[in-house]
Parts: C-alpha cells; sequence; structure tokens
C-alpha cells in the first residue's frame, strides 16, 4: 500500500509556476527609488532619468539603451516616449508628470549640448554617442536599489511593478 520513492521526483510545474514570484516594489519604494540619485550631477541626473523610463514606463534595460532623443516627447502632463521593443515593435508609453520630470529635464540637458542624433543616455558626459547597453543599466539599479528596501530586484523587476502599479494592484 506505499511507495518506494516519491512519483513527483520527475515532474517539472509548467513555467511561470515554479515558485517564482517577481518582486514588485510598492509606490513609496519606487518614490524613494526615483529620489535616490543626485540629480546636480550629470551622472545623478541621468540615472534619475533611467529609473524613470523604468519605474514609471516599464521598459526593459534594452529599451532604454535604444531611446533615441527624437523617441521622447515632452508635454504638458505627459511625457510620451516612442519605444523599439522586442521584435522590432514599437509602442508608445506614457509617463505621467510631475514623476518622469527627471525624464524630460535630462533630455533638454541633452538637446542642449547638441546631442540631438544620438541616444538618449550616454556613458560619458561629453560624448552621447557611447550608448549604455543593458549591463550598465543593470548596474545602475543595483547602485540605487538599498533606499527600496531590504532585498534585491532587477531592472526587470520594473516592469512588474509598471505594469502592477497601471492596474491598480500596488
Amino acid at each position: 500500500g506505499q511507495l518506494d520513492a516519491s512519483v513527483d521526483l520527475d515532474i517539472k510545474l509548467p513555467k511561470g509556476q515554479r515558485g517564482f514570484a517577481p518582486r514588485v516594489l510598492t509606490q513609496s519604494q519606487l518614490n524613494a527609488l526615483l529620489k535616490t540619485p543626485d540629480r546636480r550631477t550629470w551622472q545623478g541626473a541621468r540615472d534619475a532619468a533611467i529609473l524613470a523610463c523604468l519605474g514609471l514606463g516599464g521598459l526593459r534595460a534594452s529599451e532604454v539603451c535604444a531611446l533615441q532623443i527624437e523617441d521622447v516627447e515632452a508635454g504638458r502632463i505627459e511625457i510620451l516616449l516612442r519605444v523599439h521593443g522586442k521584435g522590432g515593435k514599437v509602442r508608445s508609453v506614457s509617463l505621467p508628470l510631475p514623476n518622469a520630470a527627471p525624464l524630460r529635464t535630462w533630455v533638454r540637458r541633452q538637446q542642449r549640448a547638441g546631442f540631438v542624433a544620438s541616444g538618449v543616455f550616454g556613458r560619458e558626459e561629453c560624448n552621447a554617442a557611447k550608448p549604455l547597453d543593458a549591463p550598465a543599466i543593470r548596474y545602475i539599479v543595483r547602485k540605487h536599489e538599498g533606499v527600496a528596501g531590504p532585498g534585491h530586484f532587477s531592472s526587470h523587476s520594473f516592469l512588474h511593478t509598471a505594469s502592477s502599479l497601471a492596474n491598480g494592484r500596488v
């Protein structure tokens, strides 16, 4: 009446049901994270704009890297991004002001510096022609994540956070 071994050893749960729940930040954690970078410095202003794209827009790291100045349209109540995503798909993402103000400030700063036909986020202050890559975005997230509370989250966690906030779940 008893089995010699467990019958579930070779059974794998379907993808998405393996006990992994993506880390989602609360609105207060996200707000605290967006205030972390020192916006008086070039690097801090850039990091604040990147975190706004990730946390408010739910962009992937690769999508942030691919943003061009002409993909950003700053209005009076929102910023509209034309995002080039996976599979060559293009979508529009709306970021509400005033939370997205760091991005508007950053883009204006880049335009004044003459980086009109280049990427939004560069590696160096004097050269926007050297765009950031996904590992650099992940580094920026790790650099500022401590303010959001204990535990680790990734740049991809922002995608889940933005989705949860948009659906009123957080």
